[in-house]
């Protein structure tokens, strides 16, 4: 699995414990996305696992692994916090993903 950095990390926010999980490769999506994910369905979901998947097999790209996991929070309504390149969003979307330019990788 691609433990390549991403451009920018994600900061999960898990609803239930308050933990905050900062995802900064493909490798971390996949596992949290598998193992610690609130719902097991849903398109973007399912795509997410499946960019995760392609990255690893050399046809996709961490970015838009990185983008898919986005996504799936928004889907799932998981409070994230970015950094980087802005999140597109719906129009219909309410609340979710924002850019936090201060946010950095633990060790920084």
């Amino acid at each position: 699995m691609s433990k390549r950095r991403w451009e920018a990390p994600v900061l999960v926010i898990c609803k239930r414990s308050g933990r905050m999980h900062m995802v900064t490769t493909t490798e971390e999506a996949l596992n949290i996305l598998l193992n610690a994910w609130p719902v097991s369905t849903g398109k973007a979901f399912l795509r997410a696992l499946q960019v995760c998947a392609d990255v690893d097999a050399g046809l996709r790209t961490p970015h838009e692994a990185r983008e898919c996991f986005i996504a799936a929070a928004q889907e799932a309504d998981i409070p994230i916090e970015t950094a980087g390149p802005p999140v597109m969003q719906s129009a219909s979307r309410k609340g979710g993903a924002y850019s936090a330019p201060g946010l950095r990788e633990k060790g920084t």
